[in-house]
């Protein structure tokens, strides 16, 4: 399914009516914002029925939970950072500041509402994106500023991972979790959580179980890749078949939260290899075309491997359709971001451009939208 998705968005891109790709993005863009707004009119909803803000919500809008919906939103902040370092640089459109603004904080109460704390390291990558664009283009004129708006982002930034750390009670035991969870000889939950109980925190209190599992999890993973080096076969269980080869019924079918090791375990060494030299090409593609003439496309591109590659490392999102979803978006973002295959007519309506309801371009750049 992920090659068929990868497939499909490179036919979509390299049609030859080359506007029927940017409508095409077009429409996938307004789709993610339905799902957005689903999510935040959910929120708000809650928000004035239990009058307190400091609730984790965990909502997921029109998915089937926060965890799927957080990859959506990945997706469309992708596009509207992309477009947002555009226009600081000068290269956006006129009267698309303000759509910026409600787009950014729909996307902004969806995160929150969302209340995934792994989102802490796709924002992070934003910030810094966003805090380069600014400095690239503030220090030539005026160095003090640009080091002042460097560190407002940062400002912001913090702030949210503070609103996290005190919504998310999970954070206050983690470090206190992690010599029980790597004690994985004595405490089996992490086996089979039906059948073994959860541990207990030095102070009484049961572990919180997505920092006990995901810890215990790391830990007997690098352990199955090294007792597998070429797999055990790939799938999103993989981690769990491998358990299963050594410890027969008693294992559960597990996912382990960690998209890095499940490719080391289940298509071995050289298969991560290779995927992370794929990762790598895509990356590097997209690096290279950051402040070409089609850098939206890029930018859109290398900011959604980025945040789904940070992502890998903490979650499993090889599954539940975020696989297809991520090579979907490769495949289509890829011609379009590489001017020798795609070359855009001067009628080329922009997604972005054509979704906040301008396609009048600021700055000399007439090529970008």
């Amino acid at each position: 399914m992920g090659t068929g998705a990868l497939i499909l968005g490179s036919l979509t891109a390299l049609q030859k009516n080359k506007e029927a790709a940017y409508w095409a993005m077009t429409g996938v863009v307004l789709a993610l914002m339905i799902q957005i707004v689903a999510v935040d009119i959910q929120g708000l909803w809650s928000v004035g029925s239990s009058g307190s803000w400091l609730k984790m919500a965990r909502l997921g809008g029109l998915t089937a939970g926060p965890g799927k919906m957080s990859y959506l939103t990945n997706f469309l902040l992708s596009a509207a950072i992309a477009r947002w370092s555009l226009s600081i640089e000068g290269r956006g459109y006129r009267g698309e500041s303000w759509a910026l603004a409600v787009l950014l904080t729909l996307c902004g109460l969806s995160v929150y509402f969302e209340s995934m704390r792994n989102e802490i390291f796709d924002l992070v990558v934003f910030a810094v994106f966003i805090g380069a664009a600014v400095y690239k283009v503030q220090s030539r004129r005026a160095p003090r500023q640009a080091m002042l708006a460097v560190a407002g982002i940062c400002l912001l930034f913090s702030i949210a991972v503070g609103v996290d750390l005190v919504a998310d009670p999970r954070w206050a035991s983690l470090w206190a979790t992690v010599p029980v969870a790597l004690n994985t000889a004595h405490h089996l939950a992490w086996l089979n959580a039906q059948r073994f109980p959860l541990p207990h925190l030095p102070d009484g209190q049961v572990v919180s179980a997505s920092n006990y599992l995901r810890i215990a999890w790391i830990k007997e993973g690098l352990e199955q890749i090294l007792a597998h080096p070429l797999g055990v076969g790939y799938g999103r269980a993989a981690f769990g078949h491998a358990l299963r080869l050594r410890f027969g019924p008693l294992s559960n079918d597990i996912g382990l939260n960690n998209s890095l090791l499940t490719i080391a375990i289940g298509a071995g060494i050289p298969g991560a290899i290779l995927w992370l030299g794929m990762f790598a090409f895509v990356g590097w593609f997209s690096v290279l075309r950051l402040s070409g003439a089609y850098a939206f496309e890029a930018r859109f591109l290398f900011l959604v491997v980025l945040a789904f590659g940070v992502r890998m490392a903490v979650d499993n999102d090889m599954q539940n359709y975020t696989l297809e979803q991520f090579l979907y978006f490769v495949g289509l973002l890829m011609p379009l971001a590489a001017a020798k295959i795609v070359e855009r007519s001067a009628n080329d309506g922009a997604v972005m451009g054509v979704v906040m309801g301008t396609r009048a371009p600021m700055g000399d750049n007439n090529s970008q939208y």
